[in-house]
């Protein structure tokens, strides 16, 4: 997220990276020989979570670089302490065999739990996501 500072041409943009390992467990229906059709639950564990700030516009050179690494380190404390280290939720996907065991893959994948272990004011945090792949079946 980009939020300029007002009246100090100062412009701080903030990066948030939720690692999770996510483990699915699909069940798989073929409507054709090439094309199936899945859905299933996950269930996905916090591995880390990562902050990172960075400044620009025509001041930027002003602001002291030791206090956005502690802001860094700040975000990344209220992150692991404020949020859930478990997450449940649906997806629904397709993959299609392309040539000889290559196939593409699509899917969407939607949370059903709020991330945020002490919600304010009806707040959430929900992870949802699309995923694309390519892949190689071995026979």
């Amino acid at each position: 997220m980009a939020e300029g500072i007002p009246g100090t041409g100062i412009t701080l943009t903030e990066k948030m990276n939720l690692n999770r390992i996510v483990i699915p467990v699909s069940a798989r229906y073929y409507a054709t020989p090439k094309l199936g059709i899945y859905a299933g639950p996950y269930v996905s564990f916090k591995t880390n979570n990562k902050a990172k700030f960075e400044v620009s516009g025509p001041n930027a050179g002003m602001v002291d670089p030791s206090g956005l690494k502690e802001g860094e380190r700040y975000l990344e404390r209220e992150l692991n302490d404020g949020l859930k280290s478990t997450d449940f939720g649906l997806f629904l996907g397709a993959d299609y065999n392309i040539h000889k065991g290559l196939f593409v893959d699509a899917r969407y994948s939607f949370g059903l739990t709020n991330m945020i272990k002490n919600p304010v004011d009806g707040e959430t945090l929900k992870m949802n996501f699309f995923q694309l792949g390519i892949g190689y079946k071995f026979k």
